[in-house]
């Protein structure tokens, strides 16, 4: 393949691929402790599934959907080591599922074979749309029930039980994962999620989400406001003098005890219900987590949404 190469379908014809390009998905490949192997099902392919679009409108959507992704190709020809697929609601057997599997993607790297692979487990999975539905929980599960994305800058230190597929992304070296809900122009119903990820040591995707805004917003599309925001600097002294108290005391913490990194989060203001960090009564101990120091200053969340609220 080309120095770069960028990807762009409705699915890969992995019959194309040497049988050394795609993962061995045998046993042999995983350890015992891969707890998530009986989550996963190879043998399920896209003419077994009996997936059903919702409606005759899902059809128009889709279209509209395979624009954006056309143009978002033309975008994403700046960016290495993507991975950019979607996921939307289906019928199948009978229950209402997320799914990638036949929908668009694109794969831009110098040397895909990792993202190759971590599409083809991504469409081996499907996701609830309910809470209390009986299918796993995964990213696109999260973002298109709540309606609000998530960015995971370092998948490292994501734990395997908020996704299935999260065992798998270490494996193959992923990096960062940003899931995006998708929304019509003035709707508030969540129509399906755009998930990135990168084997790229950047963990701020903030460039890629721009490029996935402007590619829906172009067939009358579009994303939530976001996690990213300006940061803000309107404590008043008093507040400050505390802010600085934290901040020693978790320099002290992280000093003893070789933490790599403290943060503060605290009420965002100009937003109901999120939060965000402080950066004046955050500590990094370690200076190679400051890129995830950074891209997560940058963020907010919103109730029952990270570890931090939880």
């Amino acid at each position: 393949m080309d120095d770069h190469t960028t990807m762009f379908g409705s699915d890969f014809d992995c019959s194309n691929l040497s049988s050394s390009t795609l993962l061995d998905y045998s046993p042999s490949y995983f350890t015992s402790t891969d707890v998530f192997m009986g989550c996963f099902d190879p043998i399920v392919s896209p003419e077994e599934t009996d997936m059903n679009p919702l409606d005759d409108y899902q059809e128009v959507f889709d279209n509209r959907l395979i624009q954006a992704f056309e143009n978002l190709y033309q975008g994403c020809e700046v960016f290495t080591d993507l991975l950019v697929q979607l996921w939307l609601p289906v019928i199948r057997h009978g229950k209402l599922v997320l799914t990638t599997v036949n929908k668009s993607f694109i794969i831009t790297s110098s040397d895909n074979t990792n993202l190759l692979n971590y599409r083809e487990v991504s469409k081996n999975y499907q996701f609830a749309v309910e809470y209390d539905a009986t299918e796993m929980i995964g990213f696109p599960s999260h973002v298109f029930m709540n309606k609000f994305p998530t960015c995971t800058p370092d998948l490292r230190v994501v734990a395997e039980g908020d996704d299935p597929r999260v065992i798998y992304a270490k494996k193959l070296h992923l990096c960062g994962c940003l899931n995006l809900p998708v929304f019509e122009l003035d709707g508030g119903t969540c129509l399906g999620v755009v998930e990135v990820a990168t084997t790229s040591q950047k963990i701020n995707l903030r460039d890629e989400f721009e490029n996935i805004c402007k590619a829906l917003e172009a067939v009358d599309l579009r994303s939530s406001e976001f996690l990213i925001h300006p940061k803000q600097k309107v404590f008043s002294e008093p507040y400050d003098a505390v802010l600085a108290e934290i901040q020693d005391v978790l320099r002290s913490i992280c000093n003893t005890l070789n933490l790599p990194l403290a943060q503060t989060w605290g009420p965002y203001e100009g937003r109901s219900g999120t939060i965000s960090v402080i950066e004046s009564a955050s500590y990094v101990f370690d200076t190679e987590i400051l890129g995830f120091f950074e891209a997560t200053s940058s963020q907010q969340l919103v109730s029952g949404e990270g570890l931090i609220i939880r």
